[in-house]
Order: structure tokens, then C-alpha cells, then sequence
């Protein structure tokens, strides 16, 4: 089922006659987030003060159905959806059938035009193409795959609560897909705030309705580790059962937990315990020289990384601030230099991450970047993560190394939120647009867009307008002008009716 071609239909019942009226509105007044690649306005309108009938694949009918409920429940229609295969007589009516994407449509009895039209995808489409049509009769949404299916869905959606006029949405044909594979947004659980499980999922699923594909928690020590109970704190660390809740949470919504946890520097609070002061290279970073260590990696890696599905692992391994210049590996950096005692250390993570548990190491790419002779020592299968936060001009100097050298990488902006209230929404804008646009240039995997809580002060909620910047700029390429994205994000995140929150940003 995976692989495919499956398409779903909204098959609508229709109870009374619709009122009919020309739309007003505009390819370019559309307000959507991410932009679709290619719309194509229709006359005419299709009602929702009228009971619904959806039809859809098994795998996504669940999210489908609560998400479009959700959504006409805000906007005033609160009658539930019907689910189920289509009746002969309701085939006759206002239904459309559900019907693969190899069988010939019969646009007559579907009632709806533009179906003519969803025979074939561009070519070297993906599992995240997907085809949305909304007729007078219908809407119908095609895909090669269940993430093209929710992103459809995501995007009716959004019609639904930013392009409602009364009681209808316009007659369009949209087709759509991503420019970067991975979207990836961080909720920092370290530092500040302890998001409690119930809302991560909200998180999460906010995330899936912008079509990020990834989210990601930055761990230092807030888990709560069998092997190593002191560790967490009893009132603010996630557990095993959550973060296996989360998991099953996210996987119907088509978005992927990506384990995140430091594996060198940023461990002062764990060092600082008594019972793994012997595991210090100094106050913050763990000794590469030590074998306790690894096996100490090896029981946090163990209470974490089987309750993980995602092929991907993050071990971080960034900010080794004068590793090798003083400490117990002192004497080993002076035979093979700094740049060698940090790679020894990734070696031995990335047997344990790769080697026993199977998974994709992931690395923060800033230390490495440092020694650009010493890549060549790093197994291809690595992933970087080149992370930088400054508004500046280009970022090629944090790509090109990586994207030379033969690694997959990640282009790392951030939302601009730490030690503020607010985030610098200003940077973040510049910043996240930048970065992204090289990343593509060059052939990036994917975006992870960042949030850090250093210092504790800020909100969550106002992050989201950098989330969705970000969610906008990977699946565009960074083409989009930031003027047009505030003209829509307001109507998106909370279905503003004009366009103020974004214009007061700029």
C-alpha cells in the first residue's frame, strides 16, 4: 500500500440545493502556507452547509476525517462527516468515487471536470505529490502515496479556515510537492520550559498541517533514563512511556520523531552530579579518552533509541569549546590534534549509534567545519547538520565543505527565540529564507528549523510564525517573497480574516 498509486475522494451527499455564486477570489488572493507549486483557478464554488461524505484510504481516513471535521466545526458547520464506500444511488448524486490513479476517470459520472486531468503525476514525482480538485460536485485529492494524501488534505484544510466566502471554498485545481525531502521543526526541552506531553502532540500536529515532516526535542539531560535514574528530574522529564506515546501519535499524521540526544559537549548538568565526575574532560564535556564513557553513551542510547522507528538519530557533538587543549585527553591532542580526538569521538558514537542500534547519525556540523581535513575520516553515511542562526547574506561557507565532501546535510536556521520574550523575527526571516536558499542550491536533504529556550524567557506559541516561515521556504526553495507569506500567515495559523499579524511583524 506504501507504494501505490492511491487517490482519495471527498464524496459529498447532497441534501438541498447550493446557492450557487461567482467567486472573487483570486490565484494570488489565495492564502495557503506552504504556497502550492502550481494553482489553477475555476469558476463556481463548493458548498459545506451540507452534510459530507468522505471516502478515503485506511491509512489516513482517521486524520483525514478529524482534521476536515475540525475545521468546519470552527467554521460554523458542525455536522459530522459520513465514511464509507458510496451507495449506487448516492453515486447518482453528489458523490465521487474513490478510484486509482491507473483506471481512466469518467469525468461525467464523477461530476467534476478537472478529474480528467489525474491520470499522471509530473514526472519523478513523489509519495509527497499529491493533486487536490474542488468542484462545484466535489473535491477529490490524488497522490502516489499516504504523505501526498495528508498534504492534500492539509491543504483543503487550509481552505477551508483561510479561503471560506460564507459557506463555500473556490473551485481550483492544485498540483503540488516539495522541494526539500526532510522539513524538520525542534522543540528545545532542555533549557526553559518542560513542554509536557499533551503539548507536543498539539505541536506535532500543528506541524503536519504546515507539511513538516520532522519534529525534533533537544535533549541534554531532561529523560527519564532506567539505567541512570538521577539523571532526569522527576518533575520535568519525559518519559519512556511519552515519548512512545508521541511516536504513535505522529505516525498517522505522516510526521516522523527524530531522537535527539548530546553525546560530548553541553553535559554540565550531568557532570556536575558526583556519581559521573569522573567522566569530566571539564566541567561541560565528556572525556573521549575515557572507555566509561562509551559505555555510559551506550545505556543512554539504550533507554532511548528502540522506542524510536525513524531511521535518523541526532548525537549532536557540537560546541567542544577548547576539547584537547587541558584535561585527560591533553596528552592524545598533542599526537593527533584537537581535530583528531573529536573524530576518534565520533567514530565511537557512530558505532554504537550505526553499528549496534542501526540508526543514521545525525552531527551539529560546526567542530568538524573547524577541521576540514579531517572529513575525509568520517563515515559517508553521516549526516551533517550545519546550523547558524545570523542574518546574513549567504551561508555557502557552511554547505559547500560538506556538500564537496560527499555528505548528506541539513541546512539548520533557527526562529531567533532564545533569551528573548519574543523571537527577532526580523533575523529569523532573513536568516531562515538565506540559509534554506542555499541548502537547495547545493542539494540539501532537508531543513531542521530550530528553537532554543537558553535562558528560560521565552513563549512557545509566537515561535510558530518561524515554523511556518520555515515550513513555507523548504518546500519552495526559499522563493516565495516574505510580503506574500505575511499576507497569508495570520489567516493560516489562526484563521485571522485580514492580513495585520503579518504586516505588524514587518
Amino acid at each position: 500500500m506504501r507504494h501505490g498509486l492511491f487517490s482519495f475522494v471527498l464524496a459529498f451527499v447532497l441534501c438541498f440545493p447550493s446557492f450557487g455564486r461567482e467567486n472573487v477570489q483570486t490565484v494570488k488572493s489565495l492564502r495557503l502556507i506552504p504556497y502550492p507549486k502550481q494553482v489553477i483557478k475555476s469558476s463556481g464554488e463548493f458548498r459545506l452547509d451540507r452534510p459530507l461524505r468522505l471516502q478515503a484510504p485506511e491509512a489516513v481516513i482517521r486524520v483525514v476525517a478529524a482534521w476536515i471535521g475540525e475545521e468546519l466545526k470552527g467554521a460554523g458547520f458542525g455536522r459530522p462527516i459520513s465514511r464509507g464506500n458510496p451507495t449506487r444511488s448516492q453515486q447518482k448524486a453528489d458523490v465521487i468515487f474513490l478510484s486509482p490513479l491507473g483506471r481512466t476517470l469518467e469525468p461525467t459520472a464523477l461530476a467534476m471536470p478537472a478529474a480528467a486531468g489525474l491520470r499522471s503525476f509530473r514526472q519523478g514525482a513523489t509519495e509527497e505529490d499529491y493533486r487536490l480538485c474542488v468542484q462545484p460536485d466535489g473535491v477529490l485529492i490524488a497522490a502516489k502515496g499516504p504523505a501526498g494524501l495528508l498534504h492534500g488534505a492539509a491543504t483543503l484544510c487550509q481552505l477551508i479556515r483561510a479561503n471560506r466566502r460564507g459557506a463555500a471554498i473556490p473551485c481550483l485545481q492544485i498540483d503540488d510537492w516539495p522541494s526539500l525531502r526532510w522539513r524538520a521543526f525542534q522543540d528545545d526541552l532542555t533549557r526553559g520550559p518542560s513542554t509536557r506531553l499533551e503539548q507536543l502532540k498539539r505541536d506535532v500536529a500543528r506541524g503536519a498541517l504546515l507539511k513538516l515532516n520532522i519534529f525534533t526535542y533537544y535533549m541534554e539531560y531532561q529523560f527519564a533514563y532506567s539505567r541512570h535514574p538521577k539523571i532526569g528530574p522527576p518533575d520535568g522529564s519525559l518519559t519512556p512511556q511519552e515519548l512512545a506515546a508521541l511516536v504513535r501519535h505522529a505516525q498517522p499524521l505522516g510526521v516522523h520523531i527524530l531522537g535527539n540526544q548530546q553525546s560530548f559537549a553541553h553535559m554540565h548538568h550531568i557532570l556536575a552530579m558526583e556519581e559521573y565526575a569522573h567522566l569530566r574532560e571539564d566541567e561541560r564535556t565528556l572525556s573521549p579518552v575515557k572507555e566509561e564513557t562509551y559505555r555510559f553513551l551506550d545505556d543512554l542510547y539504550a533507554d532511548v533509541l528502540p522506542l524510536l522507528p525513524f531511521e535518523f538519530f541526532n548525537v549532536c557533538c557540537d560546541e567542544t569549546w577548547g576539547l584537547g587543549t587541558k584535561g585527560p585527553s591533553q596528552e592524545l591532542a598533542e599526537r593527533i590534534g584537537p581535530g583528531g580526538v573529536y573524530v576518534r569521538h565520533l567514530l565511537r558514537v557512530h558505532e554504537l549509534v550505526h553499528g549496534k542500534y542501526g540508526k543514521r547519525m545525525m552531527m551539529w556540523g560546526d567542530i568538524i567545519l573547524k577541521h576540514p581535513d579531517k572529513l575525509r575520516l568520517i563515515p559517508k553515511d553521516v549526516i551533517m547538520l550545519t546550523w547558524g542562526y545570523a542574518p546574513r547574506e549567504s551561508f555557502e561557507d557552511q554547505i559547500v565543505p560538506f556538500a564537496k565532501s560527499g555528505f548528506e546535510f541539513f541546512v539548520c536556521p533557527g526562529v531567533s527565540n532564545w533569551r528573548r520574550v519574543l523571537p527577532h523575527f526580523r533575523n529569523s526571516v532573513v536568516n531562515i529564507q538565506n540559509f534554506v536558499r542555499d541548502g537547495a542550491k547545493h542539494g540539501a536533504l532537508g531543513m531542521l528549523n530550530t528553537s532554543w529556550d537558553d535562558d528560560g524567557e521565552n513563549l512557545n506559541a509566537p515561535n510558530w510564525y518561524g515554523f511556518a516561515w520555515g515550513a513555507e521556504c523548504a518546500w519552495n526553495a526559499s522563493n516565495t517573497p516574505v510580503e506574500e507569506f505575511n499576507r497569508r500567515v495570520g489567516a493560516v495559523l489562526f484563521g485571522e480574516p485580514g492580513d495585520h499579524f503579518g504586516r505588524a511583524i514587518e
